[in-house]
């Protein structure tokens, strides 16, 4: 017994189990906002994530380069360090993005340290710049110095 055409949610991607997480009528092979009821599946800037879900994160921002030491090596006479990771940050959509607080910077740059031996892992804080908005041209890294956003254990 096969589905009728009208039930299948996803017609031209394979999508055997008809899963449809966000209940959109739209079946997750194929859609662009999986999370997200979007049942027409806009997307204005053909990036391929539907607006439903780029309007949730509220930009299209997009780490271009993250400097990191490969290691930081503690020992028992030094139980703590501070290392610098530094983040260069694009805006890759066709029209200006204003990051409006520290909270929405945050969410474009998550760094998550782990330890390679017995000691705890290690926590990492960003230091976003003090002024906000922030506002970032179409196709322009954010307008900061690399220094100026790190992560620090």
């Amino acid at each position: 017994m096969g589905l009728a055409m009208s039930a299948i949610n996803c017609p031209f991607t394979s999508n055997p189990d008809q899963l449809d997480t966000d209940g959109d009528g739209v079946g997750d092979a194929c859609d662009n906002c999986v999370n997200v009821a979007n049942p027409d599946q806009a997307d204005s800037d053909g990036d391929g994530i539907g607006d439903a879900c780029t309007n949730l994160h509220g930009n299209d921002l997009a780490i271009v380069s993250l400097t990191a030491p490969k290691t930081v090596n503690l020992k028992a006479s030094v139980s703590s360090l501070t290392r610098v990771v530094s983040v260069r940050i694009q805006n890759r959509s066709s029209h200006t993005e204003t990051i409006t607080n520290a909270d929405i910077l945050a969410s474009a740059v998550t760094l998550t340290p782990i330890s390679l031996g017995a000691c705890p892992a290690p926590g990492a804080v960003l230091l976003a710049p003090a002024k906000f908005p922030l506002t970032v041209k179409s196709k322009a890294n954010l307008p900061f110095t690399s220094g100026d956003l790190w992560m620090r254990e």
